[in-house]
């Protein structure tokens, strides 16, 4: 049997608002001491021909407030191969950049990629550099080549896990070469042979179906592209234990659900309480 946990958010803020403004404190001298900066940008259209230029505007963060400490931004223009075509800089006013770039009028990719930092993004996590692929129309005899096929399928459980015996919604994103979302359908089976579910995407590669997974048997995803070529790929392993964190709407707010396996302690449960 499994214990359920249902609580509306007004409750929740009650409840843990000395903890949550100890928590804000922490964050906030977390980021004065190490900021992590982050940039939000805007373009002025979807694709590009050659000898077009592309123009930009950038907004650079601090976690949820405006960076003030950016003195440059850069951009980069580089194809498939990492090769960098073009550089800009721009000084950053009141948090914010914009610029442009010029496309060559021969340009034959029909692919680039446009890479932005400041000064203190590549001192910091490099994986908050902002890369944004830019889709290029170019002649019809380049466009004529070999679309990229679908590389990769993610698998996103609701909470982080999968617990045995707890059903819980599993959203994916479907991929293609150049990490551009792609359309994917197919059907769930466990270990055993059984079927458990079909999935399809919804929106730009993106789904979710819901699954409760069995002690002891793992799963694959059976699916195809849009040219009706077949995938498998493995779903996260299933815990013997744990507990599912799932959000739903609810009249006016969010209504928050805790799960666990019966194998969970109260103090284990106490704990992802404080968490929330």
């Amino acid at each position: 049997m499994y214990t359920y946990f249902i609580f509306p958010v007004f409750l929740l803020c009650c409840c843990v608002n000395a903890g949550a403004q100890n928590i804000d404190s922490l964050l906030a001298v977390y980021r004065q001491a190490d900021p992590q900066e982050k940039l939000y940008i805007h373009f002025d259209k979807n694709y590009y021909n050659p000898g077009e230029t592309i123009w930009f505007k950038a907004y650079i963060f601090d976690g949820l407030e405006r960076a003030l400490s950016a003195k440059n931004f850069y951009a980069e223009l580089a194809d498939e191969a990492g090769n960098v075509i073009s550089r800009v800089t721009a000084p950053v006013g009141e948090s914010s950049a914009a610029g442009s770039i010029t496309l060559a009028p021969g340009l034959t990719k029909n692919m680039l990629y446009f890479r932005a930092y400041t000064s203190a993004m590549l001192n910091g996590d490099t994986n908050f550099i902002f890369v944004k692929p830019i889709r290029i129309i170019t002649a019809a005899k380049t466009v004529k080549s070999k679309q990229p096929s679908i590389t990769s399928i993610a698998f996103l459980p609701e909470g982080g896990d999968m617990i045995a015996g707890i059903a819980s919604v599993l959203a994916f994103k479907a991929t293609d070469a150049n990490g551009l979302p792609v359309n994917a359908k197919g059907y769930i089976k466990a270990s055993d042979g059984t079927k458990t579910g079909d999935f399809i995407t919804v929106h730009d590669g993106m789904g979710w179906f819901k699954i409760e997974p069995v002690r002891g048997q793992t799963y694959t995803a059976v699916w195809k592209d849009e040219s009706g070529k077949e995938y498998t790929n493995t779903l996260p392993a299933v815990k013997n234990e744990g507990i599912s964190l799932q959000v739903s709407d609810a009249k006016d707010n969010k209504k928050f659900i805790l799960q666990r396996s019966d194998n969970v302690n109260d103090d284990e449960n106490h704990c992802a309480l404080l968490l929330i």
